[in-house]
């Protein structure tokens, strides 16, 4: 399973602010969707 997978033109992440509970996934279609997602720590680098 990968954190971040690009499908098609859409990446899509691990919502990582519902682990371990649950396995969601965010969809971005753009660079901005991208940055709110690491704003709202939905994808983050750091363990």
């Amino acid at each position: 399973m990968r954190t971040i997978e690009l499908q098609g033109k859409e990446v899509v992440l691990i919502d990582q602010t519902k682990l371990p509970q649950k396995l969601e996934f965010v969809r971005c279609r753009s660079a901005v969707d991208v940055a709110k997602a690491i704003k709202r720590m939905q994808v983050r680098g750091a363990p």
